[in-house]
């Protein structure tokens, strides 16, 4: 792995882990002050992010193949 694709990595990386606390903040916080907070939803928000993220990723890079493909 060459450095431009290292830092690109770690700031993607970096990048997704803020945004992955924000959203379980939010949700966190909103699910909280209406009275739905339960300790079980700190462990699932995450898992369910991230195969949201694994999914859009795969459909990315299969939209991408497809596209070298036909050219």
């Amino acid at each position: 792995m060459n450095r431009k694709n290292l830092k690109k990595t770690i700031l993607f990386g970096l990048g997704y882990v803020i945004i992955k606390w924000l959203v379980i903040l939010g949700i966190g916080g909103a699910l909280y002050k209406n009275g739905y907070w339960s300790n079980w939803l700190l462990f699932v928000i995450p898992v369910v992010g991230l195969i949201t993220f694994i999914v859009k990723r795969e459909i990315i890079l299969n939209k991408n193949k497809r596209q070298y493909v036909d050219n």
